[in-house]
């Protein structure tokens, strides 16, 4: 089993223990897995989907089992106890994912009881099969997601995607592509499911990078409050107008 490399979290970490024996073993299953950590099987397939976490002492035990040595284990656990942190994608990547589709495939699998298949994604996104099949084949190719008998499961254990830097015509494309199911969804889905608001106000010119700076914080404080891993059934976008991209 490889040490951790810089950037790794317990979740990749655990994922590439589970592959690499599978890739010895094809008959080793989540089930053996789970019983060689001494862990429950439906939680750790959980986990292996990053739809949950474990507990730091529980990290540790799974670490020390896989034999990773000690500042693997230490850097491992510290990383697992911290507050939820944004993936950044350098540009590059972005640009071949600056869809709005890509996004809300990966937050698909952290929604509770999903089974990533082609057809699930299409279904629940309102995706042709032939789009969903291409969106899943890029972020695979992308190393975003794995598949194992025709599943698909995340790599990274938190698809909140944070892309830093200028403004580029692709991240212009993904707000215009946003504002569009805003709008779709302002005049299509019930109040009781959506949230679109507002408020006009005067301030300071000089004031406004530590407003943007005031609104980036509100976004992380909102992720942070309602990402911790649980039962997640539903995908939303937040463009402070809030609405589903699910059906």
């Amino acid at each position: 089993i490889k040490n951790y490399y810089e950037g790794e979290n317990f979740h990749s970490y655990l994922l590439n223990a589970f592959q690499e024996r599978k890739s010895k073993n094809p008959r080793f299953s989540i089930r053996s897995f789970a019983r060689l950590l001494e862990v429950d099987q439906s939680l750790l397939s959980k986990v292996l989907k990053g739809q949950r976490g474990l507990s730091p002492e529980t990290t540790k035990k799974c670490l020390l089992i896989l034999n990773a040595d000690e500042e693997s284990v230490n850097k491992l656990v510290e990383k697992s106890s911290k507050r939820i942190k944004f993936d950044k994608l350098n540009d590059d990547i972005f640009e071949t994912i600056s869809d709005w589709e890509y996004f809300a495939v990966l937050e698909l699998f952290t929604l509770k009881d999903f089974v990533g298949t082609e057809r699930n994604i299409a279904t629940k996104l309102s995706l042709s099969p032939m789009r969903a099949k291409e969106v899943v084949e890029r972020l695979l190719r992308l190393n975003l997601v794995s598949r194992d008998n025709g599943v698909y499961h995340l790599t990274s254990g938190n698809t909140s995607w944070a892309p830093t830097g200028n403004t580029t015509e692709a991240k212009k494309k993904l707000q215009r592509q946003l504002m569009e199911k805003s709008l779709n969804s302002l005049e299509e889905d019930p109040y009781e499911i959506r949230d679109h608001s507002s408020v006009t106000l005067a301030i300071k010119k000089s004031e406004l990078p530590s407003f943007k700076k005031t609104l980036k914080d509100v976004r992380k404080q909102l992720t942070e409050m309602f990402q911790k891993p649980g039962d997640f059934d539903e995908v939303y976008q937040l463009n402070i107008s809030l609405f589903p991209l699910t059906k």
